[in-house]
């Protein structure tokens, strides 16, 4: 069975048993202070030998981006960069990008920081994109100069 359809009959499975992702979150957020933010990332990519550390965060193309939310995800990439400013990660690529899709990610949206404007991109090449076969910057859509 090739990969794709594994990761398709995945999807619908999880959809089926509709799958929570961690017990801590609503343990804190029911049970704790109500004066700060909590959350999760949905993951994060991090390549030693190329020197790239991604943290990624998936939106369903329904659901409301969380101001509290984008706040973190801006200290984070606050984070990042003052990291980068240390000379031994000063040729890292290190960004937040958030991801604008419904599984199994046919068609999606890849967002970097600071989420102003997107790229719409297919499965293949957001799988590109996860294997750190092309950057960000290579998804840009090249537009024709001659017009």
């Amino acid at each position: 069975m090739a990969k794709k359809d594994e990761y398709k009959m995945f999807v619908k499975a999880r959809q089926m048993m509709n799958y929570f992702k961690g017990e801590l979150l609503p343990f804190i957020n029911h049970l704790c202070r109500r004066d700060m933010t909590t959350g999760d990332l949905d993951g994060f990519i991090f390549d030693y030998n190329k020197k790239v550390y991604y943290a990624l965060e998936q939106k369903r193309g329904h659901e409301r981006h969380r101001k509290s939310q984008d706040l973190h995800l801006k200290f984070l990439q606050t984070i990042l960069d003052t990291a980068k400013k240390d000379k031994r990660f000063s040729d890292w690529n290190m960004k937040v990008y958030k991801v604008v899709g419904d599984p199994p990610f046919d068609n999606a949206e890849i967002l970097d920081y600071p989420f102003t404007t997107g790229i719409d991109v297919t499965q293949d090449q957001m799988i590109d994109f996860f294997n750190l076969n092309v950057t960000y910057e290579d998804l840009i859509p090249k537009y024709n100069e001659e017009f």
